[in-house]
């Protein structure tokens, strides 16, 4: 899954990240790292939907319970109660 598409999944989820945000989630150890195609493409896995809107949450002090509307764009978030 390349950058931008995780950008519009999490912007669906009401989250605004940019590419060097990601970037910098990446090098701090916060996602998992991607594998590169080449040097223009690169390719995450896609648990760092799920990583990178936990990182979000947590950076900004968010401990409460994920609307519903975002547990339901995230298969993996469906059941945390």
């Amino acid at each position: 899954m390349n950058p931008d598409n995780i950008i519009d999944i999490l912007k669906k989820m009401e989250i605004n990240i940019s590419r060097k945000t990601l970037y910098n989630y990446e090098q701090w150890g916060l996602i998992s790292a991607p594998t590169f195609r080449n040097s223009r493409n690169t390719d995450y896995p896609n648990c760092v939907i799920e990583e990178a809107f936990a990182t979000w949450r947590l950076l900004r002090g968010e401990s409460r319970r994920a609307p519903r509307k975002v547990l339901r764009l995230v298969p993996s978030l469906q059941n945390t109660r």
